[in-house]
């Protein structure tokens, strides 16, 4: 009898080639992973656009599972696109964060549904514009 319910995959540099792609043996993997009875999630640092491509690809809409995006703090259901749970710091915080971590001359980026919000241009940002096609603006 197989015991693991749930298969959690991160996206970038684990489930994702270097070109951002999932591999057609992966995808085959996949199928069979679920075949047996496991739910297959991808939990990722992405926001919820930017995994639902690859939930798509991977037919994770068409069953009850869940994406666990921006780090855990959003489980969205992959069938339904609900948000089922989000956390966020309170806005007065984030903004004390920003003003620290931007005083110790370090970027700060802050993300959400479309956009990267960023202290200055650097190049972790570029990346994740590539990654997810979201729009950067400095503040």
């Amino acid at each position: 009898m197989n015991t693991v319910k749930l298969l959690a995959l991160d996206l970038d540099d684990t489930l994702l080639r270097s070109d951002l792609t999932i591999s057609s043996r992966t995808k085959r993997v996949l199928k069979k992973v679920e075949a047996s009875g496991v739910v297959v999630v991808l939990a990722s640092g992405r926001a919820p656009r930017a995994m639902e491509r690859y939930a798509h690809e991977l037919a994770l809409h068409k069953r009850p599972g869940y994406l666990v995006c921006n780090n855990g703090t959003t489980i969205q259901e992959s069938h339904t696109g609900t948000i089922i749970r989000e956390t966020f710091l309170p806005v007065e915080l984030a903004l004390i964060v920003f003003d620290l971590i931007d005083a110790e001359g370090l970027p700060v980026q802050i993300y959400d549904d479309d956009t990267i919000y960023v202290s200055r241009r650097n190049e972790f940002a570029d990346q994740d514009q590539k990654l997810t096609g979201f729009r950067q603006v400095v503040v």
